[in-house]
């Protein structure tokens, strides 16, 4: 597992690479800029935020809870959601974005596949101590 720098401000943000080095939220925000800049600037502007403001990020129409250390970013317009989690040293990692998908069976799998590697990722860090 790796990460890549997206945006760093008072928190730096970070994706999740697998270990084939794909990064999975690099590569949506690449195809999403090519297909569709409104909407990239829109996602663009919301991770600035998430790293200016970390937890503080206060707007639940644009960044919440989803329970269990787990977190989105979304839009509106097109639906699109960013999933991450906070670690430690004002760190974000973002695991995978891609378009809501309808119903809670679909929430279920995106919180599961984060909590995957968030666990994944504090064994890691602790292996490393």
């Amino acid at each position: 597992m790796g990460l890549h720098l997206i945006r760093e401000r008072v928190w730096r943000v970070y994706a999740w690479c697998d270990e084939q080095g794909r990064c999975q939220v690099q590569e949506f925000l690449t195809q999403l800029e090519a297909n569709d800049p409104k909407e990239h600037a829109v996602v663009d502007r919301r991770i600035m935020f998430l790293a200016e403001r970390g937890t503080d990020y206060r707007n639940k129409e644009q960044c919440r809870s989803l329970g269990d250390d787990v977190y989105e970013l979304k839009t509106r317009r097109k639906g699109i959601r960013l999933y991450f989690f906070f670690d430690m040293d004002r760190i974000v990692i973002c695991t995978h974005a891609g378009i809501k998908k309808k119903g809670d069976a679909g929430l279920n799998q995106e919180k599961a596949r984060v909590r995957r590697i968030l666990q994944e990722h504090r064994s890691q860090r602790s292996g490393d101590s």
